[in-house]
């Protein structure tokens, strides 16, 4: 999925991820327990090499995208993933720069990506997040989301967490 040009917030700015952003530095934000303990890469954090697989993956993919999160003086300070099917959009973030967690920079990311979804036709935006992250409930609860569902860990082989499935419709 290919988003032309990128996305503009308030604080933040949104594009595709490109080879030259994945740096040791955003290995490190990934490889780091305390960031990475609700992203599914806690089970085996990406190396230099594989991560620039991954964005070259997305570029190519029809319905996936990686987005950098970028504050308006160009410093890289996360990502966001989107699968995108029919008429839903999936998000998942990373606020990597810990300075800034609990800034208010995801909220802003998922209102700025529910402005877009709505532009391109999308009807709903999905996210999952492990029940245990507190700021992912309250953040997507605050902007509107509904809870459709929790995937219980004794409901899933190899599942260590249960996982909370969330819905925002938007408006036409």
């Amino acid at each position: 999925m290919i988003l032309e040009g990128g996305i503009a917030g308030e604080r933040i700015f949104l594009r595709e991820m490109h080879e030259t952003d994945i740096s040791e530095k955003f290995i490190s934000w990934l490889s780091d327990s305390e960031i990475n303990r609700f992203l599914e890469v806690r089970h085996n954090p990406p190396d230099l090499e594989s991560q620039k697989a991954y964005v070259m993956e997305c570029k190519i993919s029809s319905t996936k995208a990686y987005l950098g999160i970028f504050l308006q003086n160009e410093t890289l300070i996360g990502s966001v993933t989107l699968n995108s099917y029919e008429t839903k959009v999936e998000i998942g973030l990373m606020i990597g720069e810990k300075s800034l967690q609990g800034k208010g920079i995801g909220t802003e990311v998922v209102k700025t990506i529910s402005h877009w979804a709505r532009e391109q036709g999308f009807m709903e935006i999905t996210a999952g997040y492990l029940q245990e992250n507190e700021r992912s409930a309250r953040l997507f609860k605050s902007l509107g989301f509904q809870i459709i569902g929790v995937i219980q860990k004794s409901d899933t082989i190899g599942q260590e967490d249960s996982v909370v499935r969330t819905s925002l419709f938007l408006k036409a």
